[in-house]
């Protein structure tokens, strides 16, 4: 294999893991989005830092769903400072609060991109969702998120408060490529931040 198709092969094998071993609990997630959207009522998605990209996929697309709220406050982007996002991600007590303006009902979905899973800001709001009674759809990384320590007080990570986790297949890290000669990987680079 041409080492310019290696990327290429690993997302296509991690696309194709994804629709084969998460088909039910997608269809789950499918069937809290409809029932939300048949009771008039809205599809929330939250994520942090790069996790803020599947809310922004979802959100005021051409030819897309309309009844979708992406809650995307500049606190949790990496625009303009993504050490401030990577800060301000890890406190708790604050993301729970923009899901107040956002006019919340028990008849909404609450989708959560995390791929740790481990942040308190994920966390906060998906304990806040399940308060109002939404159904919250956790996206992680298993493989990920097996591996880390919860920054939550409740030592929890997200998928313990979701009604389905869809495991995105992602591998520890988020770093599937090696190159010779570098022998620092993300993993230990993001350790090293902690």
């Amino acid at each position: 294999m041409k080492k310019n198709y290696e990327y290429y092969n690993t997302v296509v094998s991690q696309l194709e893991r994804q629709a084969k071993e998460e088909e039910e609990n997608i269809e789950k997630a499918a069937q809290f989005c409809a029932d939300s959207i048949c009771s008039d009522r809205i599809i929330h998605a939250f994520g942090c830092g790069h996790s803020q990209m599947f809310g922004e996929e979802m959100f005021y697309r051409s030819g897309g769903l309309v009844p979708v709220n992406a809650i995307l406050h500049p606190h949790y982007s990496l625009v303009p400072k993504a050490r401030i996002s990577s800060a301000v991600e890890r406190q708790e007590g604050l993301a729970d609060k923009f899901l107040v303006n956002c006019n919340p009902d028990c008849k909404d979905t609450m989708i959560i991109t995390s791929i740790s899973g481990r942040n308190a800001a994920v966390i906060d709001m998906a304990i806040a969702a399940k308060k109002i009674g939404m159904k919250v759809v956790a996206l992680v990384s298993e493989e990920f998120s097996s591996k880390v320590t919860s920054r939550h007080s409740s030592g929890k990570n997200l998928k313990d408060f979701a009604d389905v986790v869809i495991d995105i297949k992602c591998v520890y890290g988020d770093a599937c490529l090696e190159m010779e000669g570098v022998e620092e990987n993300l993993v230990e680079h993001l350790q090293s931040l902690e």
